[in-house]
């Protein structure tokens, strides 16, 4: 089931769940969140990548923005390509972070895996693979403070078998600036607290990647009127807000 945090004319948000993709990937029969937006919403089938005017990591979950039409697709496109969508994320990291901060490295393709990005400190180096510029912040934050009430009871998940007096791992507020493939999994891992669950790059065990996209700002492709849409990530033990399930 996918969860439908708006709909009109224009434009679907959608919630993805960890686990499955945005839209069919080449060579694999995983699932996808296009294919069962389809049976309610048979015009995306007509549009490229189905209307999916960005991505997530299959491990990632959260806020989605489908176009429901060519022109809203494009000026969606548009605004992703001018750095003009708002994106911010929510991660739960291994260790401790006790201030924020903004990682500024470069990323390009990891010469020894075609599964991951290396994060290059090398200035020749980064060039010679071509690397591009990647800008990530980073804030540690009260869960109470999330999205929600003060006296709301949340859950942040603990490495296995640490002392429950001890803090284990960090919640982070988490913006991009740039728009790279595993951009914030491989910064993150590159100052040395991988995300829970991220196996790829060293993240301890976790039942799921701790990794949300939790909030989306734009302006509606028509309209111009300023949107804002919010989700909670499932693994702080929030319910997310009420929208309708497809």
């Amino acid at each position: 089931m996918i969860l439908v945090h708006h709909q009109d004319g224009d434009l679907l948000v959608i919630e993805k769940p960890p686990g499955i993709a945005v839209y069919p990937l080449a060579g694999s029969t995983r699932p996808n969140v296009a294919e069962q937006l389809l049976p309610q919403y048979p015009e995306l089938q007509h549009l490229p990548d189905y209307g999916a005017t960005h991505r997530l990591d299959v491990e990632t979950s959260g806020l989605v923005l489908f176009a429901r039409n060519e022109m809203a697709h494009q000026k969606l496109r548009e605004l992703f390509a001018k750095n003009k969508v708002g994106k911010e994320y929510v991660a739960v990291v291994s260790g401790v972070v006790n201030k924020a901060g903004t990682i500024k490295l470069p990323i390009g393709p990891d010469p020894k895996s075609a599964k991951r990005v290396k994060v290059y400190r090398n200035v020749v180096e980064a060039r010679r693979c071509k690397a591009q510029e990647a800008v990530t912040v980073y804030t540690p934050f009260s869960v109470g403070a999330l999205l929600a009430a003060p006296s709301s009871n949340w859950d942040v998940p603990q490495l296995e078998g640490a002392a429950s007096s001890a803090p284990t791992t960090t919640p982070l507020k988490i913006q991009i600036k740039t728009g790279r493939r595993h951009q914030i999994r491989a910064h993150l891992a590159a100052i040395g607290h991988p995300i829970l669950g991220d196996r790829l790059y060293g993240g301890p065990t976790a039942e799921r990647m701790c990794l949300h996209s939790t909030r989306i700002t734009l302006a509606h492709p028509s309209s111009g009127q300023k949107m804002e849409f919010h989700s909670n990530p499932t693994f702080l033990n929030k319910k997310n807000p009420s929208g309708q399930n497809v």
